[in-house]
């Protein structure tokens, strides 16, 4: 009877485990800690059998449109994948289009957030998982132009 017991509480123990790491996890406690903001939105294209990339920089964004990109991202949650872990925060899954937020404080850079259409997410050296990235880095670029 004890092993049974002893084996339902570690399957309890592993639920809240799984549970609590790969909740949802607000997007806005990337930007924490920075007073300014510069976007890059990146796009490569092959054009006549030749590669192109376009990258547009927001270097120069007013308060107003610093604060829409945070509440842009505290409406935005991402999340752990099993690889989070182990991972340097390098993404796998190619894509065409990747953003990129830097966020400085003062004089010194804090840190980057990037993540590209297919979903993949770089922030504090893991890589993860967001949905809706597409969408995410539509309404960016609106914010931004």
């Amino acid at each position: 009877m004890k092993k049974k017991r002893l084996a339902a509480g570690l399957l309890v123990l592993a639920a809240i485990g799984l549970f609590v790491y790969f909740r949802p996890l607000p997007l806005a406690d990337t930007l924490n800690g920075s007073d300014q903001l510069l976007v890059l939105l990146e796009q490569t294209t092959i054009e006549n059998g030749k590669p192109h990339m376009e990258v547009s920089q927001y270097d120069r964004l007013t308060p107003e449109q610093q604060d829409l990109i945070r509440a842009l991202f505290a409406d935005a949650t991402y999340h752990r994948t099993l690889h989070t872990p182990f991972s340097d925060g390098s993404t796998r899954k190619l894509s065409d289009r990747v953003a990129y937020v830097h966020t400085f404080d003062e004089n010194a850079w804090v840190a980057t957030v990037y993540f590209s259409e297919a979903g993949e997410l770089s922030a504090n050296y893991r890589t993860h998982r967001l949905n809706d990235a597409s969408q995410l880095m539509e309404e960016l670029a609106k914010i931004c132009q």
